[in-house]
């Protein structure tokens, strides 16, 4: 019994320090600061749309023309919501930079 209440109290020791160290409702994303990097529209959009950027899906908009799926951007800011404001971009080394 006191193996039991031994194991128990270990356990929940061990949860409480994991929980104290990430609090659950931490929000984590693997770009920490994804001004300036280059992605690829996921659709053909002219406000808003999908673009994919070091593999992760994300909002963006684009106050300059249309763009088209497949498209290289340019990440230009960020806006509330986790939506990236973008550019298109043409140039052969950033298409080669964004996996195009």
């Amino acid at each position: 019994m006191k193996f039991v209440f031994l194991f128990l109290l270990l356990a929940v020791t061990f949860i409480l320090a994991r929980r104290r160290a990430t609090p659950w409702n931490a929000k984590f994303t693997g770009v920490l600061n994804p001004i300036g990097l280059l992605g690829r529209a996921e659709e053909t959009f002219a406000r808003q749309g999908t673009i994919l950027v070091q593999g992760e899906i994300w909002k963006a908009t684009t106050l300059k023309g249309i763009v088209q799926k497949g498209d290289c951007v340019k990440v230009l800011g960020l806006r509330e919501g986790l939506v990236l404001e973008v550019e298109r971009v043409s140039t052969p080394e950033a298409k080669n930079e964004a996996g195009s």
